[in-house]
């Protein structure tokens, strides 16, 4: 018989993990590790900075956090901690995006890593919730990349034609 493990700090059976210094950060885990709220569509070539660790509203010219670090991670987060990206979606739009192009890099201007290459947003048609085309999950490329950044860049790259708002998640591992 094999004994009891634990995972993440977690209970399981009789055992505890004791390899994890706090339960609020376990290893292995997709959580939500930044977002952008409101960002512009109708803005070409436009970086907006999205910082690890926060939910940044957009509606003025830079972002302002909404919730903070804490509230992403029940941990502290820590400069320089290592994380990958596992998912990225965009979702919300103010209208259905049919010319809006964009993409998510490691560095401004589409620069460093490309995370999420430049594409098309006309699958984002939807604006109601529990309806089709109301969410993207767009194709990662460096997927097996381990980042320790504490920004990202979301990037506009072709503008909408006209007033149009989005929404962009990205999901990963922290790693301890």
């Amino acid at each position: 018989m094999t004994a009891p493990f634990a995972w993440g700090g977690q209970r399981v059976g009789e055992a505890t993990n004791q390899n994890f210094a706090t339960k609020g950060n376990p290893f292995g885990v997709v959580r939500l590790i930044a977002a952008g709220l409101n960002i512009n569509a109708n803005s070409a070539n436009t970086d907006y900075q999205l910082q690890v660790g926060q939910i940044l509203n957009f509606a003025g010219a830079t972002g302002t956090p909404v919730v903070s670090a804490v509230q992403i991670y029940p941990s502290t987060w820590v400069a320089g901690q290592t994380y990958n990206v596992q998912q990225v979606q965009y979702n919300n739009p103010s209208t259905s995006l049919t010319t809006a192009t964009a993409g998510v890099f490691s560095a401004v201007s589409a620069g460093g890593v490309t995370i999420v290459a430049s594409a098309a947003l006309s699958g984002l048609t939807s604006t109601a919730v529990n309806a089709g085309g109301s969410l993207l999950n767009a194709s990662l490329n460096n997927a097996n990349t381990v980042y320790n950044q504490a920004n990202l860049y979301f990037r506009i790259g072709t503008a909408q034609g006209a007033a149009a708002t989005l929404d962009v998640y990205l999901f990963g591992i922290v790693y301890p």
